[in-house]
């Protein structure tokens, strides 16, 4: 097995047995929370997958994630700002 398919399966592995986890809370957790979670989730994931390709699945992983979890963050928030003012 190759660099490249080796990290792109570390990766998918590491997120199909670290996303379930996050699941729970993010259910009981505000728009926000649960919109930062899932940003940074697929953040990582096409992080992962870009670096593979890249060379450095991990670097990747951890710039996607960041990145994800800003916009995530972002997103939510709008999110529960527009529930707020409907109410």
């Amino acid at each position: 097995m190759n660099t490249v398919n080796r990290s792109i399966a570390v990766g998918v592995v590491a997120l199909v047995c670290v996303f379930p986890g996050w699941q729970e809370p993010a259910r009981a957790a505000s728009d926000k929370t649960e919109k930062t979670l899932a940003g940074g989730a697929v953040g990582a994931a096409g992080g992962a997958l870009l670096g593979a390709i890249a060379g450095n699945a991990a670097v990747g992983a951890a710039v996607g994630g960041g990145v994800g979890l800003l916009v995530g963050h972002m997103k939510g928030k709008e999110a529960e700002e527009k529930k707020q003012q409907g109410k």
